[in-house]
């Protein structure tokens, strides 16, 4: 099982599509299209830039790799 390349805290920020890709080390167009279908929720915070929950991209993941 793979270990979490962030603290628990970090995981609670919102991060922009690009940097939270950067982050978890996975291709931003995949994260992208993620939160276009539904997968992963995205977040509009005061302006029209969408972020997301690195805990809920991080949960996502490991449910893909678990099947």
């Amino acid at each position: 099982m793979p270990t979490s390349k962030l603290s628990a805290r970090e995981g609670q920020v919102f991060l922009p599509i690009k940097p939270a890709a950067e982050k978890l080390g996975i291709p931003y167009w995949k994260l992208l299209r993620a939160c276009n279908v539904g997968l992963i929720p995205a977040y509009r915070l005061l302006n029209s830039r969408r972020y997301v929950k690195v805990a809920e991209v991080e949960q996502v993941l490991q449910q893909s790799m678990e099947g």
